[in-house]
């Protein structure tokens, strides 16, 4: 197989992995950013490193939209996921997979129904569209109070849970 059609065929296998994992709303930004020699960098053998960085383009995207950190978003996916991996998966509107809290939260930020109906758009279940409408929510939250601690508890009303995401931001920060 040439090397020019093998690129091809990999950038082809990234984007149908984004489109799982992501959502179609997030999946044609960022494949838009996506150059053809970085084309090659999305082999079998890198794909969890690759949805890692994809993931956190997402964050990123989400967060300049609604002028939210992009950290303060990784910290929330990743507590949220983390206190739901227990929880069982439900299959969603467009075929992603879906936790679902006893408390009926959903999706990989864990929406209750009423804020997604107010603030979500797009499948609840996709990481791309939950990012987006975290940020949304987080902003007008942020634009009542003035505040990010604020914002953040209004998220989840726990201090504990705030601390946590904030801590949590700051240690992903200086990951870089």
């Amino acid at each position: 197989m040439r090397v020019s059609t093998q690129i091809k065929i990999n950038k082809v296998v990234a984007v149908l992995v984004m489109g799982m994992l992501l959502g179609p709303q997030v999946v044609g930004t960022i494949v838009d950013a996506i150059r053809p020699d970085e084309a090659q960098a999305y082999v079998e053998d890198e794909v969890p490193l690759q949805i890692q960085q994809i993931t956190k383009t997402v964050y990123e995207i989400a967060g300049e939209q609604h002028k939210v950190s992009p950290y303060i978003l990784e910290a929330i996916h990743s507590i949220e996921t983390t206190a739901s991996s227990y929880l069982p998966f439900k299959r969603g509107e467009t075929g992603y997979t879906c936790i679902v809290s006893s408390a009926g939260a959903k999706g990989p930020f864990q929406f209750m129904p009423l804020t997604w109906q107010a603030y979500g758009s797009g499948d609840i279940c996709s990481v791309g569209d939950s990012a987006m409408s975290a940020s949304r929510y987080l902003r007008a939250n942020y634009d009542v109070s003035g505040s990010w601690q604020k914002a953040l508890w209004q998220y989840n009303h726990s201090d504990h849970y705030v601390n946590n995401v904030i801590q949590t931001a700051i240690n992903l920060k200086h990951e870089i």
